[in-house]
Protein backbone atom coordinates (compact mmCIF):
# COMPACT_ATOMS: atom_id res chain seq x y z
CA UNK A 1 0.00 0.00 0.00
CA UNK A 2 1.19 3.52 -1.16
CA UNK A 3 1.84 6.11 1.60
CA UNK A 4 -1.08 8.48 1.66
CA UNK A 5 -0.78 12.53 0.36
CA UNK A 6 0.16 14.14 3.75
CA UNK A 7 2.06 11.66 5.15
CA UNK A 8 5.58 12.95 6.60
CA UNK A 9 8.26 10.37 7.45
CA UNK A 10 12.12 10.84 8.00
CA UNK A 11 14.18 8.52 7.02
CA UNK A 12 17.98 7.40 8.16
CA UNK A 13 20.51 10.27 7.62
CA UNK A 14 17.60 12.77 9.05
CA UNK A 15 15.85 14.17 6.12
CA UNK A 16 12.14 14.48 6.65
CA UNK A 17 9.40 14.00 3.71
CA UNK A 18 5.38 14.81 3.31
CA UNK A 19 4.01 13.18 0.62
CA UNK A 20 2.54 15.24 -1.80
CA UNK A 21 1.86 12.56 -4.73
CA UNK A 22 1.17 8.57 -4.48
CA UNK A 23 -0.72 6.49 -7.55
CA UNK A 24 -0.69 2.94 -7.77
CA UNK A 25 -3.44 3.43 -10.88
CA UNK A 26 -5.82 1.48 -9.36
CA UNK A 27 -8.47 4.29 -10.41
CA UNK A 28 -7.36 4.48 -13.39
CA UNK A 29 -5.70 7.97 -14.93
CA UNK A 30 -6.31 11.00 -12.19
CA UNK A 31 -6.53 13.92 -14.05
CA UNK A 32 -5.37 15.95 -10.59
CA UNK A 33 -2.42 13.85 -10.34
CA UNK A 34 -1.24 14.25 -14.27
CA UNK A 35 -3.26 16.77 -15.79
CA UNK A 36 -4.17 16.64 -19.23
CA UNK A 37 -2.04 13.93 -21.21
CA UNK A 38 0.44 15.38 -24.26
CA UNK A 39 -1.47 15.84 -27.24
CA UNK A 40 -0.78 17.58 -30.96
CA UNK A 41 2.73 18.80 -32.43
CA UNK A 42 6.00 16.97 -33.86
CA UNK A 43 8.71 16.32 -31.98
CA UNK A 44 12.06 18.61 -32.60
CA UNK A 45 13.29 15.26 -34.56
CA UNK A 46 10.28 15.26 -36.74
CA UNK A 47 10.20 11.29 -36.34
CA UNK A 48 6.73 11.25 -34.26
CA UNK A 49 3.93 13.41 -32.60
CA UNK A 50 2.28 13.39 -29.52
CA UNK A 51 -0.87 11.64 -28.98
CA UNK A 52 -3.00 11.21 -25.72
CA UNK A 53 -4.30 7.81 -27.27
CA UNK A 54 -0.69 6.61 -26.25
CA UNK A 55 -1.11 7.24 -22.48
CA UNK A 56 -4.03 5.31 -20.52
CA UNK A 57 -4.23 3.39 -17.44
CA UNK A 58 -4.29 -0.53 -18.28
CA UNK A 59 -4.19 -3.62 -16.14
CA UNK A 60 -3.54 -0.97 -12.97
CA UNK A 61 -0.80 0.18 -14.44
CA UNK A 62 0.43 3.67 -16.55
CA UNK A 63 1.64 2.90 -19.91
CA UNK A 64 3.12 5.01 -22.28
CA UNK A 65 3.25 3.79 -25.54
CA UNK A 66 5.00 4.66 -28.88
CA UNK A 67 2.36 3.50 -31.79
CA UNK A 68 3.31 3.04 -35.63
CA UNK A 69 0.10 4.10 -38.18
CA UNK A 70 -1.07 2.29 -41.13
CA UNK A 71 0.61 5.06 -42.83
CA UNK A 72 3.73 4.28 -40.97
CA UNK A 73 4.00 7.49 -38.75
CA UNK A 74 4.47 7.28 -35.16
CA UNK A 75 2.84 8.91 -32.34
CA UNK A 76 4.10 8.64 -28.87
CA UNK A 77 2.91 9.66 -25.19
CA UNK A 78 3.78 11.78 -22.23
CA UNK A 79 2.79 13.25 -18.91
CA UNK A 80 3.61 15.16 -16.45
CA UNK A 81 2.34 15.81 -12.80
CA UNK A 82 3.36 19.71 -13.19
CA UNK A 83 0.39 19.97 -15.21
CA UNK A 84 -1.65 19.50 -12.43
CA UNK A 85 -0.11 21.50 -10.37
CA UNK A 86 2.16 19.09 -8.51
CA UNK A 87 5.69 19.55 -7.59
CA UNK A 88 8.21 19.44 -5.74
CA UNK A 89 11.84 21.16 -5.12
CA UNK A 90 13.57 18.74 -3.47
CA UNK A 91 12.57 15.46 -2.01
CA UNK A 92 11.78 11.98 -3.02
CA UNK A 93 10.40 10.23 -6.06
CA UNK A 94 9.68 6.52 -6.33
CA UNK A 95 8.38 4.31 -8.71
CA UNK A 96 8.32 1.09 -10.60
CA UNK A 97 8.96 0.84 -14.00
CA UNK A 98 9.60 -1.71 -17.35
CA UNK A 99 10.28 -0.20 -20.80
CA UNK A 100 9.73 -2.85 -23.35
CA UNK A 101 12.88 -3.22 -25.75
CA UNK A 102 12.45 -2.19 -29.40
CA UNK A 103 14.84 -0.55 -32.22
CA UNK A 104 14.61 2.90 -32.65
CA UNK A 105 12.30 3.34 -29.66
CA UNK A 106 13.13 4.74 -26.09
CA UNK A 107 11.15 5.85 -23.12
CA UNK A 108 12.55 9.09 -20.70
CA UNK A 109 10.84 8.68 -17.07
CA UNK A 110 11.82 12.47 -15.66
CA UNK A 111 11.18 15.44 -13.73
CA UNK A 112 10.50 18.44 -15.81
CA UNK A 113 10.53 22.45 -14.45
CA UNK A 114 7.15 23.22 -13.50
CA UNK A 115 8.28 26.84 -15.36
CA UNK A 116 8.78 25.21 -18.69
CA UNK A 117 11.99 26.81 -18.95
CA UNK A 118 14.54 24.48 -20.04
CA UNK A 119 17.12 24.28 -20.05
CA UNK A 120 17.31 26.96 -17.37
CA UNK A 121 15.22 25.51 -14.31
CA UNK A 122 17.40 21.72 -15.33
CA UNK A 123 16.22 18.61 -15.67
CA UNK A 124 16.63 15.20 -14.43
CA UNK A 125 16.27 12.45 -16.56
CA UNK A 126 15.98 9.31 -13.79
CA UNK A 127 15.85 6.82 -16.72
CA UNK A 128 16.47 6.70 -20.24
CA UNK A 129 16.52 3.54 -22.35
CA UNK A 130 18.55 4.04 -25.68
CA UNK A 131 19.76 0.60 -27.19
CA UNK A 132 17.39 -0.76 -24.15
CA UNK A 133 20.43 0.48 -21.62
CA UNK A 134 19.99 2.21 -18.55
CA UNK A 135 20.74 5.82 -18.65
CA UNK A 136 20.58 8.88 -16.36
CA UNK A 137 20.86 12.64 -17.02
CA UNK A 138 21.08 15.98 -15.06
CA UNK A 139 20.51 18.89 -17.42
CA UNK A 140 21.00 22.49 -16.83
CA UNK A 141 22.20 26.18 -18.26
CA UNK A 142 25.62 27.34 -17.76
CA UNK A 143 26.51 31.10 -17.61
CA UNK A 144 26.51 31.71 -20.93
CA UNK A 145 22.82 30.27 -21.61
CA UNK A 146 24.31 26.97 -22.94
CA UNK A 147 22.97 23.46 -22.57
CA UNK A 148 25.08 21.70 -20.57
CA UNK A 149 24.89 17.89 -19.29
CA UNK A 150 26.27 14.98 -17.24
CA UNK A 151 24.93 11.55 -18.61
CA UNK A 152 25.55 8.23 -16.67
CA UNK A 153 24.97 4.41 -18.25
CA UNK A 154 24.09 1.66 -15.08
CA UNK A 155 24.25 -1.77 -15.99
CA UNK A 156 20.46 -2.55 -15.35
CA UNK A 157 18.08 -4.05 -17.80
CA UNK A 158 15.71 -1.09 -17.90
CA UNK A 159 13.35 -3.81 -19.99
CA UNK A 160 12.78 -5.78 -16.37
CA UNK A 161 10.85 -4.56 -13.55
CA UNK A 162 12.56 -2.23 -11.21
CA UNK A 163 12.07 -0.27 -8.20
CA UNK A 164 13.63 3.07 -8.84
CA UNK A 165 14.39 6.36 -6.56
CA UNK A 166 15.21 9.69 -6.84
CA UNK A 167 16.63 11.43 -3.64
CA UNK A 168 17.12 15.40 -4.41
CA UNK A 169 18.51 17.52 -1.93
CA UNK A 170 20.29 20.84 -2.14
CA UNK A 171 23.66 18.89 -2.28
CA UNK A 172 23.28 15.65 -3.62
CA UNK A 173 21.22 13.96 -6.70
CA UNK A 174 20.68 10.50 -6.33
CA UNK A 175 18.93 8.11 -8.50
CA UNK A 176 19.11 4.09 -7.05
CA UNK A 177 17.48 1.39 -8.63
CA UNK A 178 16.75 -1.65 -6.56
CA UNK A 179 17.69 -0.10 -3.49
CA UNK A 180 21.52 0.14 -5.65
CA UNK A 181 23.22 3.39 -6.66
CA UNK A 182 22.91 4.21 -9.88
CA UNK A 183 24.61 7.82 -10.07
CA UNK A 184 25.15 10.44 -7.64
CA UNK A 185 25.63 13.56 -9.11
CA UNK A 186 27.22 16.53 -5.96
CA UNK A 187 27.96 19.16 -8.36
CA UNK A 188 26.15 22.37 -7.54
CA UNK A 189 25.63 23.66 -11.39
CA UNK A 190 24.01 19.78 -11.46
CA UNK A 191 21.29 20.04 -9.50
CA UNK A 192 18.18 21.63 -10.27
CA UNK A 193 17.25 24.21 -7.71
CA UNK A 194 13.61 25.04 -8.87
CA UNK A 195 10.24 23.40 -8.73
CA UNK A 196 10.04 20.06 -10.84
CA UNK A 197 7.17 17.51 -11.72
CA UNK A 198 7.56 14.00 -12.30
CA UNK A 199 6.47 12.32 -15.68
CA UNK A 200 7.47 10.13 -18.60
CA UNK A 201 7.49 10.16 -22.32
CA UNK A 202 8.16 7.70 -25.00
CA UNK A 203 10.17 8.48 -27.57
CA UNK A 204 10.81 7.33 -31.56
CA UNK A 205 14.49 7.95 -32.55
CA UNK A 206 14.52 9.49 -36.78
CA UNK A 207 17.49 7.48 -38.82
CA UNK A 208 20.04 10.41 -38.51
CA UNK A 209 19.73 9.41 -34.64
CA UNK A 210 23.08 7.62 -33.94
CA UNK A 211 22.87 7.00 -29.92
CA UNK A 212 19.68 4.95 -30.17
CA UNK A 213 20.93 3.37 -33.37
CA UNK A 214 18.88 5.00 -35.23
CA UNK A 215 15.14 4.64 -36.00
CA UNK A 216 12.44 2.08 -36.06
CA UNK A 217 12.75 -0.73 -38.70
CA UNK A 218 9.82 -3.17 -40.17
CA UNK A 219 11.06 -5.20 -37.14
CA UNK A 220 10.01 -2.98 -34.31
CA UNK A 221 6.92 -3.79 -33.00
CA UNK A 222 3.55 -1.37 -34.28
CA UNK A 223 3.09 -0.70 -30.16
CA UNK A 224 6.40 -0.38 -27.54
CA UNK A 225 5.12 0.06 -24.04
CA UNK A 226 6.58 1.57 -20.90
CA UNK A 227 4.81 0.30 -18.02
CA UNK A 228 4.68 2.45 -14.71
CA UNK A 229 3.12 2.10 -11.16
CA UNK A 230 3.29 2.86 -7.48
CA UNK A 231 4.44 6.48 -7.97
CA UNK A 232 4.71 8.38 -4.73
CA UNK A 233 6.60 11.94 -4.89
CA UNK A 234 7.65 13.53 -1.69
CA UNK A 235 8.64 17.33 -0.91
CA UNK A 236 11.63 17.55 1.54
CA UNK A 237 10.93 19.31 4.58
CA UNK A 238 13.63 19.71 6.04
CA UNK A 239 16.77 17.79 8.31
CA UNK A 240 20.68 16.95 7.73
CA UNK A 241 20.53 17.47 4.16
CA UNK A 242 22.80 14.32 3.84
CA UNK A 243 21.95 11.37 2.56
CA UNK A 244 23.21 8.15 3.33
CA UNK A 245 21.06 5.07 1.72
CA UNK A 246 19.85 2.55 3.84
CA UNK A 247 22.04 -1.00 3.53
CA UNK A 248 19.54 -3.24 1.25
CA UNK A 249 18.85 -6.08 3.51
CA UNK A 250 19.74 -9.70 1.56
CA UNK A 251 16.97 -11.84 -0.84
CA UNK A 252 16.26 -15.20 0.50
CA UNK A 253 18.66 -17.74 -1.61
CA UNK A 254 16.48 -19.47 -3.82
CA UNK A 255 16.26 -23.59 -4.38
CA UNK A 256 15.69 -25.24 -7.40
CA UNK A 257 15.71 -28.79 -9.07
CA UNK A 258 16.60 -28.95 -13.05
CA UNK A 259 16.56 -32.01 -15.12
CA UNK A 260 14.95 -35.25 -14.13
CA UNK A 261 16.89 -38.87 -13.22
CA UNK A 262 18.51 -40.96 -10.70
CA UNK A 263 21.61 -38.92 -10.19
CA UNK A 264 21.62 -35.97 -8.39
CA UNK A 265 24.14 -33.15 -8.60
CA UNK A 266 23.85 -30.41 -5.57
CA UNK A 267 25.60 -26.81 -6.64
CA UNK A 268 26.04 -24.43 -4.08
CA UNK A 269 26.41 -20.62 -5.84
CA UNK A 270 26.35 -17.26 -4.59
CA UNK A 271 26.87 -13.58 -6.00
CA UNK A 272 28.42 -10.73 -5.61
CA UNK A 273 25.52 -8.48 -6.67
CA UNK A 274 25.95 -4.76 -8.45
CA UNK A 275 23.29 -2.98 -10.99
CA UNK A 276 21.93 -6.10 -10.82
CA UNK A 277 22.09 -9.74 -9.82
CA UNK A 278 24.70 -12.61 -11.60
CA UNK A 279 23.56 -14.44 -14.28
CA UNK A 280 24.71 -18.16 -15.77
CA UNK A 281 24.18 -21.61 -17.00
CA UNK A 282 25.00 -24.71 -16.24
CA UNK A 283 25.77 -27.43 -18.81
CA UNK A 284 26.97 -31.45 -18.30
CA UNK A 285 29.42 -32.72 -20.79
CA UNK A 286 28.66 -29.83 -22.96
CA UNK A 287 25.07 -29.53 -22.84
CA UNK A 288 23.36 -27.28 -20.94
CA UNK A 289 20.68 -27.72 -18.52
CA UNK A 290 17.47 -25.70 -17.96
CA UNK A 291 17.78 -21.78 -19.40
CA UNK A 292 19.66 -19.04 -18.19
CA UNK A 293 19.82 -18.68 -14.10
CA UNK A 294 19.56 -15.84 -12.12
CA UNK A 295 21.56 -15.75 -8.74
CA UNK A 296 19.83 -14.64 -5.44
CA UNK A 297 21.84 -15.73 -2.62
CA UNK A 298 24.54 -13.12 -1.43
CA UNK A 299 28.25 -14.41 -1.09
CA UNK A 300 29.06 -11.48 1.81
CA UNK A 301 25.73 -12.76 4.02
CA UNK A 302 27.08 -16.05 3.57
CA UNK A 303 24.27 -17.62 1.86
CA UNK A 304 23.84 -19.88 -0.86
CA UNK A 305 21.38 -20.86 -4.02
CA UNK A 306 20.93 -24.51 -4.10
CA UNK A 307 20.90 -25.84 -7.35
CA UNK A 308 19.82 -29.40 -7.76
CA UNK A 309 21.09 -30.91 -11.56
CA UNK A 310 19.44 -34.57 -11.81
CA UNK A 311 20.32 -37.14 -14.55
CA UNK A 312 21.14 -40.68 -15.26
CA UNK A 313 24.34 -40.41 -16.40
CA UNK A 314 27.15 -43.40 -17.55
CA UNK A 315 29.71 -44.76 -15.29
CA UNK A 316 33.02 -43.05 -15.70
CA UNK A 317 34.28 -39.42 -15.84
CA UNK A 318 31.95 -36.23 -16.86
CA UNK A 319 32.21 -32.42 -16.33
CA UNK A 320 29.95 -29.70 -14.89
CA UNK A 321 30.30 -26.55 -16.43
CA UNK A 322 29.29 -23.12 -14.58
CA UNK A 323 29.37 -20.28 -17.11
CA UNK A 324 29.09 -16.68 -15.59
CA UNK A 325 27.34 -14.31 -18.12
CA UNK A 326 27.09 -10.77 -17.03
CA UNK A 327 30.48 -9.65 -15.35
CA UNK A 328 30.61 -5.88 -14.08
CA UNK A 329 33.16 -3.31 -12.61
CA UNK A 330 32.37 -0.23 -11.27
CA UNK A 331 36.16 0.45 -10.54
CA UNK A 332 36.07 -0.85 -6.83
CA UNK A 333 34.93 -3.62 -4.68
CA UNK A 334 31.94 -2.60 -3.71
CA UNK A 335 31.03 -2.02 -7.56
CA UNK A 336 31.61 -5.24 -8.66
CA UNK A 337 29.17 -7.80 -10.01
CA UNK A 338 30.70 -11.39 -9.27
CA UNK A 339 29.77 -15.17 -8.93
CA UNK A 340 30.89 -17.85 -6.70
CA UNK A 341 30.55 -21.76 -7.29
CA UNK A 342 30.96 -22.60 -3.39
CA UNK A 343 30.96 -26.45 -3.14
CA UNK A 344 29.39 -29.25 -5.51
CA UNK A 345 28.45 -32.70 -4.14
CA UNK A 346 27.48 -35.60 -6.25
CA UNK A 347 24.78 -38.14 -4.98
CA UNK A 348 25.78 -36.86 -1.51
CA UNK A 349 29.71 -36.80 -1.99
CA UNK A 350 31.49 -33.73 -1.61
CA UNK A 351 33.39 -33.28 -5.08
CA UNK A 352 37.27 -32.17 -4.44
CA UNK A 353 38.49 -28.82 -5.77
CA UNK A 354 34.88 -27.80 -6.09
CA UNK A 355 35.20 -24.03 -5.09
CA UNK A 356 35.25 -21.53 -7.52
CA UNK A 357 35.09 -17.46 -7.68
CA UNK A 358 34.43 -16.01 -11.11
CA UNK A 359 35.37 -12.43 -11.17
CA UNK A 360 34.68 -12.41 -14.59
CA UNK A 361 32.84 -13.49 -17.55
CA UNK A 362 33.47 -17.17 -18.61
CA UNK A 363 33.20 -20.67 -17.65
CA UNK A 364 34.76 -22.88 -15.08
CA UNK A 365 34.79 -26.73 -15.39
CA UNK A 366 33.89 -29.07 -12.12
CA UNK A 367 35.20 -33.07 -12.86
CA UNK A 368 32.68 -35.86 -11.62
CA UNK A 369 32.74 -39.46 -11.51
Amino acid sequence: MLSAVGTTATDTSGNSYRVVLADDFSAGYQAANWGNAFNGGTYWNGAFTWSSADVAVRSGEMQVTDTRHADGSWTAGGFNSFLAGKTITYGTVEFDARVEAAQGTQAAILMWPASNAWPRDGEVDILETPKNQSLHTTHWQDGDGAHVYNPVFSNFDPSQTHHYTMVWLPTSLTVEIDGQIAVRWTSPAEIPTTALGFGAMGYVASAGEDWLGGGPTAATPSTVTTHIDNVVMSQWIGGSDAYTPALPVAPSPITITLGSGSDTLLLKLSQDAWQGDATYTISIDGTQVGDLQTASAWHSAGQDDLITVKGNWAAGSHKVTVTFTNDAWGGTADTDRNLHVDGISFNGASLSSSVADLMMAGPVDFIFQ
